[in-house]
């Protein structure tokens, strides 16, 4: 009876993984492209980047933004695909002209690099400035880097040193080591970005 109960339980654990794998229940708040993203998270992770790249796919078809980012960066890196900047560029435009502000960073990165394309500081400097404005930190960091370039008595410099306090409440390090050098800002008015 232990056998036949125990090979029952093997059995129904088998369906359920098997189950959850296929067509996994979807929570009242998860949507079926965030699901499919999910899942292609799972297989990135575990650096399966085909079964990822199949599972992004269908959520970008969806109109899932950060599946489409994350098609950009498998791009971008060459994971499971050739590494093309063209291509990754293609999937980073789709997204940052929808609003999402990491794939806005990336165009600026591409263009401050000439990664597939040519560098253009300008273009660079817009898609970190749209980033930025979005709340992402490292576009702030970017974009308060640039303009602290400027005379410290200037304007810009002041703003650069804004956006970078803006990285810095994000916890964005080189932020922090920047403005606690330049400026001298107190380590402990980033106390909260160390962890305890």
């Amino acid at each position: 009876m232990k056998i036949l109960s125990a090979t029952i339980l093997l059995a129904v654990c088998i369906a359920l993984v098997g189950f959850s794998r296929s067509s996994p229940v979807l929570s009242k708040t998860e949507s079926a492209e965030t699901s499919l993203f999910r899942q292609g998270m799972d297989c990135y992770q575990k650096n399966d980047f085909p079964g990822a790249m199949e599972y992004f796919q269908q959520a970008a078809d969806q109109g899932d933004v950060l599946a489409v980012v994350q098609i950009g960066l498998m791009y971008d890196f060459g994971q499971g695909v050739l590494q093309n900047y063209t291509e990754a560029r293609k999937w980073y435009l789709r997204a940052a002209e929808k609003g999402e502000p990491r794939a806005m960073y990336l165009m600026g990165h591409m263009y401050e690099f000439g990664e597939g394309v040519s560098i253009d500081n300008s273009i660079a400097y817009t898609w970190y400035l749209k980033s930025a404005q979005r709340g992402h930190a490292s576009a702030q960091f970017e974009i308060g880097k640039i303009l602290t370039r400027a005379n410290r008595e200037t304007e810009t410099y002041l703003q650069g040193v804004e956006w970078l306090k803006s990285a810095a409440n994000q916890c964005h390090f080189k932020a922090i080591e920047i403005l606690q050098s330049a400026t001298n800002e107190s380590p402990g008015d980033f106390a909260h970005c160390s962890g305890g």
